[in-house]
């Protein structure tokens, strides 16, 4: 087998402040590192492995001082078997905030393409999502004339489900070179989707929506 090793490493560090009847403050520092193994095992089987790491802390006016840690683990397969290609992966997420473990999940996936004729190819997939909470949707206290946020640190993760199916269609000899048609029809189920929500007082708090769905179609030429 060929290996392909690759290692990625940031820092950013961020500070600002408001001199005057303003005064707003914040200074944030992030660390994020990667390592990612792609390995082909045979001319029709590859697969990517690899771990990250991110830590954010941050002491803002309106958030207090907080910090979070993500740490992630994933691996995807690609096995091409005739006009197929098959795609399967999974993702596994822990999430930290203040130094307290508060979610994890693992995001699977599966993509399926098949293309037998240069002009015409179909596709489709599945796959989980997650997303955690951010430290602004979490700790927010701030007002804005008659707009006020007030912190939910009770907030849960925020999970999906995405569906895909498309396909792209190559007519030629109609007086063009080449026309590429493309479309495809996206569904994605949310639960617990955290959007903010203004209370009977209009005091907005992030909150948890037990259920969403977005549906989207596209077509373009």
């Amino acid at each position: 087998p060929t290996v392909a090793i690759k290692v990625k490493a940031a820092w950013y560090d961020v500070w600002w402040r408001n001199h005057g009847t303003n005064t707003d403050f914040s200074r944030e520092q992030k660390y994020f590192s990667e390592f990612q193994a792609a390995t082909s095992w045979t001319s029709t089987l590859s697969t990517h492995a690899g771990a990250a790491v991110e830590h954010g802390w941050i002491d803002a006016r309106i958030f207090g001082v907080h910090n979070s840690t993500l740490a992630a683990a994933y691996l995807h397969a690609r096995q091409k078997v005739g006009h197929w290609l098959v795609s399967l992966g999974a993702r596994n997420e822990q999430y930290y905030g203040d130094g307290e473990y508060l979610d994890g999940t693992l995001a699977p996936s599966l993509a399926v393409n098949w293309r037998r004729y240069d002009w015409l190819s179909l596709r489709s997939s599945v796959g989980g999502g997650f997303r955690v909470p951010t430290i602004a949707e979490m700790f927010s206290h701030s007002q804005l004339n008659v707009f006020k946020v007030e912190p939910n640190p009770d907030l849960n993760t925020e999970s999906s489900v995405s569906f895909e199916i498309g396909g792209t269609l190559v007519l030629s000899g109609l007086g063009f070179d080449q026309v590429r048609l493309d479309g495809a029809v996206f569904v994605n189920k949310f639960d617990q989707l955290i959007e903010p929500v203004p209370d009977s007082l209009g005091i907005i708090h992030f909150e948890n929506i037990t259920k969403a769905r977005i549906e989207i179609g596209r077509a373009h030429v």
